[in-house]
């Protein structure tokens, strides 16, 4: 696939979003957890599509996987193995595009405290909420590095 192809499935992709799609993917996050700070909400439609498609990808994918597993045919399944491979790639795609866009849509980048050992990095909540995740106390994640944990 040349990179002109990717765009175009990222394009199609986004394109079956419907503000009903969306509006359903922004419930499925979970509540704000004790100790996580609200920072922002993302606003765009646009960037809500991203995560959106991505998700509407993977349970489209899922299913016609599910039903070459029960047809039985070994090509319906090679071909639904393919499938799923080449949709999971296009997914990470469609959600890293997708943190960029809503961290410069909130200018969750600006917050000081994103930049320090005070936060693990940044999550989503229900209603497309942006929250700071508090450190972990672990001592073996902080031992690890920690890291920016985003989409969890």
């Amino acid at each position: 696939m040349t990179a002109i192809n990717s765009i175009a499935a990222i394009e199609m992709a986004v394109a079956e979003v419907t503000d009903q799609h969306t509006a359903n993917c922004g419930a499925k996050f979970g509540p704000v957890a004790a100790g996580e700070k609200i920072v922002a909400t993302v606003e765009s439609r646009e960037i809500r599509a991203l995560w959106t498609a991505a998700e509407m990808l993977k349970a489209r994918v899922a299913m016609k996987y599910n039903e070459a597993e029960l047809d039985g045919s070994p090509e319906r399944l090679r071909e639904a193995r393919r499938e799923a491979w080449r949709a999971a790639d296009l997914c990470d795609v469609l959600r890293e595009i997708f943190w960029f866009e809503a961290k410069e849509e909130t200018g969750v980048w600006d917050i000081p405290a994103l930049n320090t050992d005070e936060t693990s990095g940044v999550g989503m909540r229900n209603g497309w909420m942006l929250v700071l995740r508090p450190a972990s106390t672990n001592p073996l994640i902080k031992l690890l590095g920690g890291g920016i944990i985003e989409g969890d």
